[in-house]
């Protein structure tokens, strides 16, 4: 008598991914002589569990990696039929790929891997009993996005839509660009200016521009005195020697020069400016100030501060 046939036990995965449609990845082979296509599976071999085998099959024919796929809980389809005359036991779990752009292998000679929608998927299988895998696993994605929805609309209370966002941007949209009446302008007359005053408005900017400031030439250059020459030339505002300083604009009452203590010169401001010698100057002659030193130098120098008409008579 024969023996009785041991049923051989396999174990497969039915991998899918979402994009604008859900997609089931299909292989075909030279074994099959491209009749059909077919979902990665293979035999248990020893103590392995049927996911386990699963998952080794599938990164062996595919390329995918365990930690690239999710197993979905709860769905396991068992299907029994003969191969030949051999009992075959094929268990399929379901796996969503978590990442779209992950790489297959390339298709090698004889094997071909591709991805189609539920309804391709139905007529690329032969067997009416996978057709029914197909189904199955359609029902199941199709009732886990509706549950995700239904469990992700208490965290969207209180948030608007796409479509009000939408609606409320082109409304905003619309008002900023309403034309707005323009505010009224309230011009004052113009007064129409005389020729003559016209003409004369420049000339008095242009005199007032050419006026000289009351310090010019009050005080002798320093590069001129150390070095004997300036490079602003007859253009410097301070004095090239002695006989080029000026007296400042004085008020009409000459300030009588007094006896002032050092300590109160500082006091004293431009009214006592060069109205005394410098003893220092005087005994040494040196003075470590040179021409910032607020006493004068010379008598001329004292003398033209007073007396600046009797000068410029004489020249």
């Amino acid at each position: 008598m024969d023996k009785p046939s041991q049923t051989k036990l396999y174990a497969g995965l039915v991998i899918y991914r979402i994009q604008r449609n859900v997609e089931y990845l299909l292989l075909n082979d030279s074994f099959t002589n491209k009749k059909h296509w077919f979902c990665p599976k293979g035999q248990v071999i020893g103590n392995e569990d049927e996911i386990k085998c699963a998952l080794r099959e599938t990164f062996e024919t595919t390329g995918l990696r365990p930690s690239e796929l999710r197993i979905e809980e709860g769905f396991t389809i068992e299907l029994k039929y003969l191969s030949g005359t051999k009992p075959k036991k094929v268990q399929y779990h379901l796996a969503q790929l978590l990442d779209n752009h992950v790489r297959l292998l390339p298709n090698a000679e004889g094997v071909h891997m591709q991805w189609y929608n539920q309804s391709a998927c139905s007529e690329k299988v032969i067997f009416k009993s996978m057709q029914d895998v197909f189904k199955h696993a359609q029902t199941f994605i199709e009732l886990k996005q509706q549950r995700r929805k239904h469990f992700d609309q208490p965290r969207m209370m209180g948030r608007p839509t796409l479509t009000e966002t939408k609606s409320s941007t082109v409304e905003e949209i619309k008002l900023k660009s309403r034309p707005t009446a323009a505010p009224a302008v309230t011009t004052a007359p113009v007064v129409p200016v005389p020729a003559q005053q016209q003409s004369q408005q420049p000339q008095q900017q242009q005199q007032q521009q050419q006026a000289p400031s009351p310090l010019y030439k009050t005080r002798l250059c320093e590069r001129y005195e150390t070095e004997g020459v300036c490079p602003y030339g007859p253009k410097c505002n301070f004095a090239h020697g002695v006989l080029e300083l000026r007296g400042k604009e004085q008020e009409t009452t000459v300030p009588i020069p007094t006896t002032v203590p050092a300590n109160q010169m500082m006091d004293a401001g431009n009214q006592l400016f060069k109205t005394r010698l410098c003893e220092k100057f005087i005994k040494e002659k040196f003075c470590q100030y040179g021409p910032k030193c607020h006493f004068g130098k010379e008598i001329l120098f004292i003398y033209d501060y007073y007396f600046p008409h009797i000068r410029n008579a004489h020249s």
